[in-house]
């Protein structure tokens, strides 16, 4: 069995960990959602927001806390609470890619995924892998007619690429539910799996670095010599 996890990185639930502990206030999770103070309280002593912004769904963007006596910010529900990416604690906690932004393989130069490849697999904690990412996948342009979608987002999300056959192997039916991008012939699982120095195989023996103690205990050195060179030792 395969899993393949999932998840949204604009916010969280309410249950999580990060966010209980923000709202006891504890580092360094404190400011790891957006909290405001209440603009004032009413004539019965409840709590104003601090402007009349609306979320998604038309409910109060603002939600009280209780146990913090703070609102915090929420674009969709009250059990959504949004990171704060000012934060750069937040930031560094997030990944390369998902199913809602263009692929790393699309943003930068082939190379360049390459090398976001191995400081996201090098660097200290979870490494969140969107599928196609080993092989270095790029968008696929949807024309109008195929889009699923109504945001722009089917063009990350088209079918794995697994081998030359009818739609990459991805499915036997004879049109796929998103069209596969048309290099899908030459960029696939089966073609680099024979190539030692392919992205899938330098991505597999990254994958393997990591069981090292070095890399899973070691202390983490950086430095950004330039604007084109970032060390980590």
């Amino acid at each position: 069995m395969r899993v393949l996890f999932d998840f949204i990185p604009n916010h969280t639930s309410d249950k999580n960990d990060w966010f209980i502990k923000s709202v006891n206030r504890e580092d360094p999770y404190t400011d790891f959602y957006i909290w405001r103070d209440p603009k004032g309280f009413d004539a019965q002593n409840q709590p104003i927001p601090p402007n009349n912004w609306l979320s998604i769904f038309n409910g109060p963007a603002w939600r009280w806390n209780e146990k913090r006596r703070q609102f915090y910010y929420t674009l969709f529900t009250a059990a959504q609470p949004d990171l704060n990416y000012r934060n750069p604690k937040v930031r560094s906690a997030m990944e390369a890619s998902t199913h809602d932004f263009p692929r790393i393989a699309t943003r930068v130069e082939p190379e360049f995924s390459e090398a976001a490849s191995m400081i996201q697999l090098m660097l200290p904690g979870l490494a969140s892998i969107y599928y196609g990412q080993e092989i270095g996948m790029t968008d696929v342009r949807i024309r109008a007619d195929q889009r699923q979608e109504d945001n722009g987002r089917d063009g990350c999300r088209g079918p794995m690429q697994w081998d030359e056959s009818l739609n990459s192997g991805f499915t036997t039916n004879k049109k796929a539910w998103l069209p596969v991008n048309p290099e899908y012939w030459r960029h696939n699982v089966k073609e680099q799996l024979k190539d030692p120095l392919s992205h899938l195989n330098i991505f597999k023996r990254l994958l393997e670095l990591r069981h090292n103690p070095v890399i899973k205990n070691g202390e983490l050195e950086t430095c950004v010599i330039s604007e084109w060179m970032f060390l980590f030792a």
